[in-house]
Order: C-alpha cells, then structure tokens, then sequence
C-alpha cells in the first residue's frame, strides 16, 4: 500500500449512506434481509468525532482517517464499536452486513469516493 496519499480537496463538503442488511446468523446469509438505509449530510467531521460508537473502529484504520478526506486503500482489521451507545438499538442477536458509502456532496450522479464494508455482531464482553 502507498503511503504517498493525495489529498481529495479542501472544500470538499461529503456526505454519507450507511445501507444496513441483517442475517440471522453468519451461518446463515441466505437469511439476510435489508434493514435500513441511514443518509448523513456533511460526514467527514461527525465520523472522526470522539465518544461515538464508531469511534474505536475509525481510530484503528490505517493509514489514519482524517479531514479532509485522501485518496487511498485503508483497512482496519478487529476493529469495535461502543456497544453500550447502540444498546437502545435492536441489533443484538442478528448478523449484520453494513455498506458505506462517501459521496460528494452537490454533485449529481457522482459515484462514491470511498466504500466500506463491515460485517459482524453485536456480543456483550
């Protein structure tokens, strides 16, 4: 992976769908169902906020995340959310498969610049 990033654009205002499917279990995607499809307008400062459920995931991906956002592959592996902020949420006991997407904001048709994918449960530890 190149470490010589570039950077996407200063004034680049983006935005955010989260597309949600849950499984009844990993055993069993043929399962899956979607859930629910979440739209965040202006995204880059609300993800690297700290003190949300996200926030242990997006401190583990490398190269690290920031504002704005650069070109690049970033990974990040084992990595957790707060289980405690997602509690009132019914999410325990299923499977999820979770898509994201980060657009461009005002820009028609414009395709994503940068796709994740996670998948995985909600356990109590």
């Amino acid at each position: 992976m190149s470490k010589e990033l570039e950077q996407i654009s200063n004034a680049l205002k983006v935005g955010l769908i989260l597309k949600f499917e849950r499984c009844k279990s990993r055993e069993h995607l043929d399962s899956c169902e979607p859930y629910q499809d979440i739209n965040i307008k202006s995204a880059c400062q609300r993800t690297l906020s700290k003190f949300k459920a996200w926030s242990a995931f997006v401190e583990k991906m490398e190269p690290s995340l920031g504002c704005p956002l650069l070109k690049g592959t970033y990974s990040c592996q084992n990595g957790t959310f707060d289980g405690i902020a997602l509690a009132v949420l019914p999410i325990e006991g299923w499977y999820w498969k979770v898509r994201a997407f980060v657009y461009e904001e005002g820009v028609k048709n414009s395709g994503p610049i940068m796709c994740v994918y996670v998948e995985g449960e909600i356990v109590n530890v």
